[in-house]
C-alpha cells in the first residue's frame, strides 16, 4: 500500500516526480510527504500550496527534519486530525513484561507525551551511569581485550535498571546539571489565544514560507505548534494543543 501511494504521489506531483528523478528526493522523504500530507482530505487539499516548500527542505535536509516541518504544518491546518492521532496513539499504549526460561523480555509502545517522561527519566539515568563509568579508574588493557562491548540497547537496559532500583529504594530520579529532569511543554500564545480545533490560515502559513527564503526548517511554522520535550534529550516534538493544554 505504501509503495501504491508514493508512486501515486509521483504521479499526482510533477515536481515532485522531478526532484525524485534527480535524485535530489529520497524514498524515505516522499513517505513523509505522502503519510503527513495526504493523511486526509484537508491537508490533500492543502498540500499542492505548500509542497514546493516540503521539497526544497527535502533536498537539503534529511527525512526527520522535513517530518519535524510537516507535523508543524499538519498541526496548524488540521489540529483536529493531529489531536486525534495522539488520542489513537495513547489507546496503543502498552507494556509486555515475559518470563523467559533465561530472563525476562520487556516490550512497549507509549504515546508522546508519555514517551517524553520515560525519555526523561532514562537519560538521566544513563547521564549517571556515563558520569559513574568515567569515574572509574581505567581498566588495564588485559581487561578491556577480554570485555565484550557494551552496546545502546544494552546501556539502556542498564538505565532502566538503575531506574528501577532507585523506586525500590525509595529515591527520586538523577539530577541533571544539578537540577532535576523534567519535561517541559512550550504552547504558543496564539494557541491559548483561540479554540484549539480552529486551524491556522492557510494564507498566514504562505506568508511564513514566503517570508522564509531560503527556508529554515528550524523557524518555519515553529511559532504556531505546542512542543514537547525533555531537559536532558535532544530536541523537541509538537503535540496538539488540546495535549498541551491538558
Amino acid at each position: 500500500a505504501a509503495d501504491l501511494r508514493a508512486a501515486q504521489a509521483l504521479v499526482d506531483f510533477p515536481q515532485l516526480r522531478e526532484a525524485v528523478d534527480s535524485g535530489a528526493v529520497s524514498r524515505r522523504h516522499v513517505d513523509v510527504i505522502v503519510a503527513i500530507g495526504l493523511r486526509n482530505d484537508t491537508r490533500a487539499r492543502m498540500l499542492p500550496d505548500f509542497l514546493q516548500a516540503f521539497v526544497e527542505i527535502a533536498t537539503h535536509y534529511p527525512a526527520t527534519t522535513l517530518r519535524t516541518v510537516m507535523r508543524r504544518w499538519a498541526d496548524q491546518v488540521d489540529p483536529l486530525m493531529t489531536a486525534g492521532d495522539e488520542d489513537e496513539a495513547h489507546q496503543r499504549r502498552y507494556l509486555h513484561v515475559s518470563h523467559l526460561a533465561d530472563g525476562v523480555a520487556v516490550e512497549g509502545f507509549f504515546g508522546r507525551t508519555q514517551g517524553a517522561t520515560i525519555l526523561a527519566a532514562m537519560n538521566a539515568a544513563l547521564s549517571e551511569l556515563h558520569r559513574s563509568g568515567s569515574a572509574n579508574d581505567e581498566p588495564s588493557k588485559d581487561r578491556v581485550d577480554q570485555r565484550m562491548p557494551v552496546s545502546t540497547s544494552q546501556q539502556r537496559a542498564d538505565a532502566f535498571v538503575n531506574l528501577m532500583d532507585r523506586v525500590l529504594a525509595g529515591g527520586g530520579l538523577p539530577a541533571v546539571g544539578g537540577s532535576r529532569a523534567t519535561v517541559t511543554v512550550l504552547v504558543p500564545l496564539s494557541r491559548l489565544e483561540h479554540p484549539c480545533e480552529h486551524p491556522a490560515d492557510p494564507d498566514t502559513l504562505k506568508l511564513q514560507v514566503a517570508g522564509h527564503q531560503p527556508i529554515d526548517p528550524r523557524r518555519l511554522f515553529a511559532a504556531g505548534s505546542a512542543e514537547i520535550g525533555v531537559s536532558n534529550g535532544p530536541g523537541r516534538d509538537v503535540i496538539s494543543a488540546q495535549a498541551a493544554q491538558r
